[in-house]
């Protein structure tokens, strides 16, 4: 549940970051966690998508996305993230990791650890407070 709130919280601050016409890093960042607490959702969706594919090409392709994806985004948060396409493909970039499992599983495994770990967290204040 916490994943949910943390990846609204990122959509609205690259939404903002976008309307007021700002780039970088930051919004990279923030419209990557945004695909990462949007992927969970969207997994029974994408699945039959691909599950509609012959195998071998939607596979072939779905890889092929990521692995461009993953560059574009890595090159990007070394570049600063300057180009206007970025944030869009940081969105659509944990979806692609699903549609590609295999080598990208490691990667979205680690996002959705991050986001649990911070559900964690949260849980821990209300034991606190209560």
């Amino acid at each position: 549940m916490t994943g949910i709130v943390i990846g609204s919280i990122a959509l609205g601050l690259a939404a903002l970051l976008l309307y007021f016409k700002k780039k970088g890093r930051f919004l990279t960042v923030t419209a990557l966690i945004a695909g990462l607490a949007a992927t969970p959702m969207l997994q029974s969706l994408l699945g039959g998508v691909v599950g509609s594919l012959d195998a071998t090409v939607a596979f072939g392709v779905a890889l092929a996305l990521a692995a461009f994806s993953t560059a574009w985004i890595v090159y990007e948060l070394k570049d600063k993230g300057t180009r206007s396409a970025t944030p869009w493909i940081a969105l659509a970039t944990p979806a692609l990791w699903v549609l590609a499992a295999g080598p990208f599983a490691v990667l979205l495994g680690l996002g959705q650890n991050v986001l649990g770990g911070a559900d964690q967290v949260v849980a821990s204040f209300s034991a606190m407070g209560g």
